[in-house]
């Protein structure tokens, strides 16, 4: 996968929210708030990815990445799924863009299976945490929690960015949900507490937050 140059990254933004959008709609069968959230979250993942990047030049991977996860967030909150559809697909792709390096080394790509066995690994890791979360929380109260859709959500995230960053990325989620519970707090007191919330929504960004900056934190690992 080549890098791509940040001019046309940010001219096809817009293009990829609204797919990312339509994506969501037709996985769910649920309407959102139409494509303005969807184009706007496209173009801040474009500017971020060329901010990141060498040289400001994004790799198609990271591109590929930013607009999967729009279109989860974006399904997530319309309809409180993340469709097996969007989450499967990006786990492979993850374990592919690991195996050869795309992110890092686009040009002459090699396949590494000691990188692939860890990336795999740390998949199942992510997705047998999430998993066992969902079943003790559903014997301890009852009812569903998490559902299995967080659990490939966090398989994708150890497929793309390997173990290291898991437990990171997962309390940067919880986070992130926990401000977002305040701010219904404020606006609509405790009938908020009611309501259920759409994790994979600041999942999705807690992913995207750690694979922007992997090379500093994770010693390209």
């Amino acid at each position: 996968m080549a890098e791509m140059n940040p001019g046309l990254t940010l001219a096809l933004a817009p293009a990829a929210g609204w797919v990312a959008h339509r994506l969501a709609e037709r996985l769910t069968g649920a309407r959102g708030a139409g494509p303005a959230p969807a184009v706007l979250l496209a173009m801040l993942a474009a500017v971020s990815a060329c901010l990141a990047a060498p040289a400001h030049q994004p790799s198609a991977a990271s591109l590929c990445l930013g607009g999967a996860l729009t279109a989860l967030a974006l399904a997530d909150l319309a309809a409180l799924r993340l469709p097996d559809a969007l989450t499967l697909p990006l786990t492979g792709a993850g374990l592919v863009v690991a195996a050869f390096d795309l992110a890092n080394a686009p040009l002459r790509p090699a396949l590494s299976l000691q990188a692939l066995a860890g990336h795999a690994a740390a998949a199942a890791m992510g997705y047998l945490a999430f998993a066992g979360l969902a079943l003790a929380y559903r014997r301890m109260r009852g009812r569903d929690g998490l559902g299995l859709g967080d659990a490939k959500l966090a398989a994708a995230a150890g497929a793309w960015l390997g173990w290291r960053p898991l437990p990171l990325m997962v309390l940067l989620a919880c986070g992130l949900a926990f401000a977002w519970i305040g701010v219904r707090l404020l606006r609509k007191r405790r009938a908020a507490l009611s309501e259920p919330i759409a994790f994979g929504a600041p999942l999705a960004l807690a992913l995207w937050i750690c694979w922007l900056v992997r090379a500093d934190l994770w010693f390209g690992l």
